[in-house]
């Protein structure tokens, strides 16, 4: 019985620190949680790396950013560029909130 609770143990531990895919997220969107996990990457290791990667990809879930083609390229530059905090330090499902907030401030509802 021991050893069956040390294998469960184990493969939950082993499940836990693999680097989730990614590969089906569009580009900006695997760029911002890359961003956002770096400080796990770099200072605390690959579990926390991949586990902060789950954590962005469970927030994630089911939140899609907005579409941008009717703004103006000067809007469109100036809303990422107030959303970027966001994305980079806080997630692509914030990234995608604050983009939203920002579309509706312009009058923009979301479709």
């Amino acid at each position: 019985m021991g050893i069956a609770l040390f294998l469960v143990s184990f493969v939950r531990l082993f499940a836990q620190t693999q680097q989730p895919d990614l590969s089906g997220l569009s580009a900006d969107d695997r760029t911002s949680i890359q961003s956002t996990c770096s400080h796990e990457k770099y200072s605390l290791g690959p579990a926390a790396y991949h586990q902060c990667l789950q954590t962005q990809l469970n927030k994630l879930s089911g939140s899609q950013s907005p579409d941008l083609s009717g703004l103006s390229a000067d809007d469109r530059t100036s809303i990422q560029s107030t959303c970027s905090h966001e994305k980079y330090r806080l997630g692509p499902a914030a990234y995608h909130q604050c983009l939203q907030t920002q579309l509706n401030k312009l009058g923009f509802s979301k479709s």
